[in-house]
């Protein structure tokens, strides 16, 4: 992966606008662009819920925390629908 492809998915991982932890109700909520990208990066055979958006989270979340915690815990996905005026540029 090139390095502003790389930096971009790292910014966008770490933004809470489009990844929420809660720990306490054992609950990730995430952008549903992420159900886009799913596809693209689950490996064959694993049957796990947006599995290929679970291993994104691991690998590019920049909090030690958060990667373990989406590598080692069991929560729930919630999605909720992408802001997509930040793929508007201003003039």
């Amino acid at each position: 992966m090139n390095a502003a492809l790389e930096a971009a998915a790292v910014a966008f991982i770490n933004d809470e606008r489009n990844v929420a932890v809660n720990r306490i109700q054992g609950k990730v909520t995430l952008s549903d662009y992420f159900v886009e990208a799913n596809e693209l990066f689950t490996r064959d055979g694993d049957r796990k819920k947006l599995s290929g958006a679970r291993l994104l989270l691991t690998s590019y979340s920049d909090r030690r925390t958060n990667q373990s915690y989406f590598t080692t815990n069991d929560y729930q996905v919630e999605l909720k629908p992408a802001d997509r005026s930040l793929n508007i540029k201003s003039r």
